[in-house]
């Protein structure tokens, strides 16, 4: 999510729910309740199914954000003006 802000995206914070809601108007599934640690603890407990999806969901969120939002592009022209490998950005 820093990669965003450097793009000068701004957010109220850098949370891959708040970032995902501002640019692509969806979320995570249980951001609504009130302990999300809870809830996952619960999931870790008894549905472990469902876990799997809300984890592979920050997969499908942080894909679409980069390309909906051209960062891999971004990305690839601060490696060649910067000379820094992509894990070295941010």
């Amino acid at each position: 999510m820093p990669l965003f802000r450097e793009a000068g995206h701004v957010f109220p914070d850098q949370k891959l729910e708040t970032v995902a809601r501002h640019l692509l108007g969806e979320g995570k599934e249980i951001d609504h309740t009130e302990d999300k640690v809870a809830e996952i603890e619960r999931m870790f407990r008894d549905d472990k199914e469902a876990l799997c999806r809300y984890n592979l969901q920050d997969c499908v969120l942080v894909t679409r954000l980069f390309r909906e939002q051209g960062m891999l592009d971004y990305v690839r022209a601060r490696c060649r003006a910067s000379g820094l490998q992509p894990g070295s950005l941010g």
